[in-house]
């Protein structure tokens, strides 16, 4: 499924279904207030082990973490629970990349090149070789599920940008060379926004970098500026004009009246 065309389809439409009923709501659409949770609700029809299942969702659906509640009859909101990707890759890989841009800082300082790079060891979280452990992608969309291209482009480039992504990069010998070198380790102690990199190189020197809490994680949120950066490099991929002023509007958004007008801009 990672890498495939389906994968990306699953992330538009869950925004797509989050949106929808919300929107039905606001116009008057009635339907059960138990429907999630009922007898014959959705938890109790899909669920396997259905006291555990309903037992799950009084835990979500409930009041038991005030620090995420809307409301004092409601549950947290998930929305709440998320920061911003810096990298257009998968979730668990963003933690690989911070670590090996700040490698290969650490290697022009010293002055080294990656080329002089022997081996890479990312020592990571269970979930980055069940998620993103695609060794050779062959185009854009897989190497968006490769933490050993996405690892190679922030070791090689200093970045990993939209255009990192484009299937003529990722087919680049110079990266595939790097990509090469990276063994990427389980590591049960390892948290899902960390990792520890150690980079060996040709003459002998080893150079390690731990990331306690990547970027764009909720421990380290990525920067306004930042954010900024990453929307208007996203922009060039589908051409529109006067990236810096689309993204000022977006800033502006809670002061528009018309919704329309900012679609309009665009």
């Amino acid at each position: 499924m990672f890498g495939s065309h389906c994968k990306s389809f699953h992330v538009g439409r869950s925004a797509q279904n989050s949106l929808l009923p919300a929107v039905m709501a606001e116009g008057g659409y009635t339907s059960s207030q138990g429907a999630l949770e009922a007898k014959r609700g959705w938890a109790t029809v899909v669920g396997t082990n259905k006291p555990d299942v309903l037992q799950n969702l009084d835990l979500w659906l409930g009041t038991e973490n005030e620090d995420y509640l809307a409301g004092q009859s409601t549950g947290r909101w998930e929305i709440l629970r998320n920061s911003f990707k810096p990298f257009l890759c998968g979730i668990v890989i963003p933690p690989v990349i911070d670590a090996c841009i700040q490698l290969q800082a650490a290697l022009a300082r010293g002055g080294h090149s990656p080329a002089q790079i022997e081996s890479v060891t990312a020592q990571v979280h269970p979930l980055v070789l069940e998620l993103t452990g695609k060794k050779t992608p062959k185009d854009g969309l897989e190497a968006k599920f490769s933490v050993y291209h996405s690892g190679a482009c922030g070791l090689l480039l200093g970045r990993a940008t939209h255009s990192d992504y484009e299937d003529n990069i990722v087919l680049e010998p110079a990266l595939i060379a790097i990509r090469d070198r990276i063994t990427a380790k389980i590591d049960t102690s390892i948290a899902a926004d960390s990792v520890r990199v150690t980079v060996a190189l040709e003459n002998g020197e080893v150079f390690t970098k731990y990331v306690e809490h990547a970027v764009g994680s909720r421990a380290n949120p990525l920067s306004d500026a930042k954010l900024q950066e990453k929307f208007i490099d996203g922009c060039k991929s589908v051409s529109i004009r006067d990236a810096e002023a689309v993204s000022q509007r977006c800033w502006e958004l809670e002061d528009v009246d018309d919704m329309q007008q900012f679609i309009n801009y665009l």
